[in-house]
């Protein structure tokens, strides 16, 4: 049989073929695929060229009134730029009371993305001067509001990277930190929380990372890369707590999400025990220090990932140790590992990786072999 490319695919056969072997009966497999419809992605080919329409209508709203800006009234202009993004909306209305969800989103997105080209628009209408990143922050707020509205994902997520290109600006025009940021992305997180919106919990945590990231640079006396290593591997420990039932504080909702912070957890403290390797003046023998601390880590973090079953953070263990291997080779070429010692010692490293997986697996087969009946 070819191998299916969906998961819904995959189950479908594999049901099958566990009721002719009498694993479950007829009606275990209809519940189960019941229930599996009911979790099905809300994403589809139609739907996400729909967005992506949106977006070029957007773009090109924005590219239509520039053309024709000199040549239209003030109010003219206001008026196209209010009927084009309250005619989305009403579309995206109309849109989620006939079923159709994705299609709706698209029209928000494309109210959204007008929104935002009215505000540039408007203040180079009226040659507004201020902070320019204060136009991104209104934008932001206005997006976030419409998905609010319209319970929409796809908004949402502009609104979430919107945040993030805000405070990437106020960064790079201010020589502090940029704390409100934890503010504006608190209120996009949550939101995607309450919504239980997946891709949005992932888009958090990767613009949550990029700030910690930043933050090492633009404390006093920066670059402070162990604030991102332990910043990382706390969250990491305190998800792993909330999921085992350790921290009463961190259940229930919150709690359901504990895998994911888990992995960008770890994803965050490899890196920075990467920028410690590279930070100032490191001698050779600093990093080799600082590898070995992590390559002992990725070695625990896999063996828990296995015990555990959690593939995200064993691939982000074994890409951190692939990383680290480049790394190591970079910064000691030539100083005190010549080249092939240096592939001499990561392959027997590798060679120890794999002994410790084989163990594991061996061991779990056993345990497996032991309940069988």
């Amino acid at each position: 049989m070819p191998r299916s490319w969906s998961y819904a695919s995959r189950l479908a056969s594999d049901l099958d073929r566990w009721r002719a072997a009498g694993f479950i009966t007829e009606v275990g497999q209809r519940q189960i695929l019941a229930d599996m419809s009911t979790r099905a992605s809300r994403f589809s080919l139609p739907g996400t060229l729909a967005v992506l329409g949106a977006v070029l209508i957007g773009f090109s709203a924005m590219s239509f009134v520039a053309a024709n800006w000199s040549g239209m009234s003030k109010l003219a202009r206001l008026l196209v730029l209010a009927a084009g993004m309250w005619s989305a909306y009403g579309t995206a209305a109309v849109l989620f009371a006939r079923q159709l969800p994705m299609f709706g989103h698209a029209a928000v997105l494309g109210g959204a993305s007008i929104f935002g080209a009215a505000i540039m628009l408007v203040a180079q209408m009226y040659h507004m001067d201020g902070n320019p990143p204060d136009a991104v922050l209104l934008w932001a707020a206005g997006a976030l509001a419409a998905g609010i509205g319209f319970a929409s994902g796809p908004v949402l997520g502009l609104a979430m990277a919107l945040v993030g290109l805000w405070s990437g600006w106020e960064m790079l025009l201010t020589s502090g930190v940029h704390w409100a940021f934890l503010l504006a992305w608190a209120a996009v997180a949550g939101t995607f929380l309450w919504l239980r919106w997946r891709p949005g919990l992932h888009l958090s945590a990767l613009t949550l990372a990029g700030w910690i990231v930043a933050l090492a640079w633009k404390l006093p006396q920066g670059p402070h890369s162990w604030l991102v290593a332990a910043i990382g591997f706390a969250i990491a420990v305190l998800a792993v707590a909330s999921s085992l039932g350790l921290a009463d504080a961190l259940s229930g909702r919150v709690g359901r999400i504990a895998p994911t912070a888990t992995n960008y957890g770890l994803l965050l403290g490899f890196t920075g025990l990467m920028m410690m390797q590279t930070e100032g003046a490191r001698t050779v023998g600093q990093s080799l220090g600082y590898a070995l601390v992590m390559l002992a880590i990725v070695l625990g973090v896999i063996a828990w990932a296995m015990r555990s079953d959690n593939r995200p953070a064993l691939w982000v263990a074994y890409g951190a140790f692939s990383a680290e291997i480049l790394l190591l080779y970079f910064r000691t070429l030539g100083t005190l590992l010549n080249t092939s010692l240096f592939f001499a010692v990561a392959g027997l490293l590798v060679i120890a990786l794999s002994t410790v997986a084989f163990r594991l697996l061996k061991r779990d087969q056993a345990l497996v072999d032991g309940v069988r009946p």
